[in-house]
């Protein structure tokens, strides 16, 4: 057991490990969806993120910039994993029970990575490693609170309009022309907003922004009284109108095997 745990805590075997764990839960989760597309700035957060987890260990400590900026970065990975197990908790209990034939092992790959980087920041015991850790923290999160606003001002514009005149037309009208709007206005065939537990067509874009936004205001798309429910056709109109030079489709290139996550549903 001493010379497993010696083996195993050399730099490029743990490191490879890590590696491993990030390529099998991308390819398992293009194989069977829990995660759409992440959109262009998730996406590059992500890799940045696990370029720093994964070269962690070979930064030497007199490269201090180097390493103060992958520990921001590890900051920034902590949401990352919390948002991955919160947005399907059901996936880290399943895998758990599937890690028995290994396979499940890389479900819990958010679940591994945040406890190494607990693990890296005890090691650490520096007040500055805290300090960046933080940094990562706060700066996703004023991002985060900055959109969530933005997109619960959404809800108040469209309450203001009369139920019966809100119409794909009328919201495109009043509607301001922000991150947010795009984002409001492309849900449920643009993006993925919530965990879909079978096979088969799903929106093809991931934007945690718009997911943790419709989390802390729920009541902002069709959930509140005096708003009237747009189906995904008034959406599509909706978008159309909002942003006639965007493409309303876009590719989805998850779940290769299936011939239903690759286009949209047959539209009338």
């Amino acid at each position: 057991m001493k010379r497993f745990k010696a083996w195993i805590s050399r730099p490029l075997v743990y490191s490879i490990i890590n590696f491993i764990l990030a390529i099998g839960a991308w390819f398992f989760n293009a194989t069977y969806q829990a995660f759409c597309q992440p959109v262009t700035w998730a996406a590059i957060l992500l890799l940045l993120f696990l370029i720093a987890f994964i070269a962690w260990p070979f930064i030497p400590e007199r490269f201090r910039f180097i390493r103060m900026v992958a520990m921001m970065l590890h900051g920034v990975g902590i949401i990352i994993c919390i948002y991955c197990i919160a947005f399907d908790p059901t996936l880290i209990i399943i895998s758990a029970f599937l890690s028995i034939i290994v396979i499940g092992i890389f479900g819990l790959t958010p679940l591994i990575f945040l406890i190494q980087i607990f693990f890296r920041i005890k090691k650490s015991n520096s007040k500055m490693t805290m300090a960046m850790i933080l940094s990562g923290i706060v700066i996703l999160s004023v991002f985060q609170v900055f959109f969530a606003l933005q997109y619960k001002n959404l809800g108040v514009i469209i309450n203001e309009i009369p139920l019966n005149s809100q119409t794909p037309e009328m919201l495109a009208n009043k509607l301001p022309r922000n991150y947010m709007s795009e984002r409001f206005a492309g849900t449920h065939f643009r993006y993925h907003t919530r965990p879909d537990y079978y096979d088969g067509w799903r929106p093809p874009l991931h934007d945690p922004f718009l997911v943790i936004s419709r989390w802390i205001y729920p009541n902002v798309d069709n959930s509140n009284p005096g708003q009237r429910r747009l189906n995904l056709y008034d959406r599509i109109d909706l978008y159309q109108e909002m942003y006639p030079a965007t493409p309303v489709f876009v590719d989805c290139f998850c779940a290769p095997f299936n011939g239903d996550s690759k286009s949209y549903p047959r539209l009338p």
